[in-house]
């Protein structure tokens, strides 16, 4: 049984300054043993950005977005 088969949900949330986005659901797809989702910055700027599975936190990093 693979591991990654309780994942329902994969959100993002990102945060510019002192301003946070609401939760982002994204699409994503489990292939072998690996999580696949993919996220477009819409505009240049300096990002901490979240990654959630099912509500519970994974990871979050810095991302400078240029176009």
């Amino acid at each position: 049984m693979n591991k990654l088969n309780h994942i329902k949900e994969v959100t993002l949330t990102k945060k510019e300054g002192k301003k946070i986005s609401p939760p982002e659901r994204l699409q994503h797809e489990i292939i072998g043993n690996e999580l696949v989702f993919e996220h477009t910055f819409q505009k240049d700027g300096e990002f901490k950005t979240s990654i959630f599975i099912n509500g519970e936190w994974l990871l979050s990093y810095w991302i400078e977005v240029v176009e």
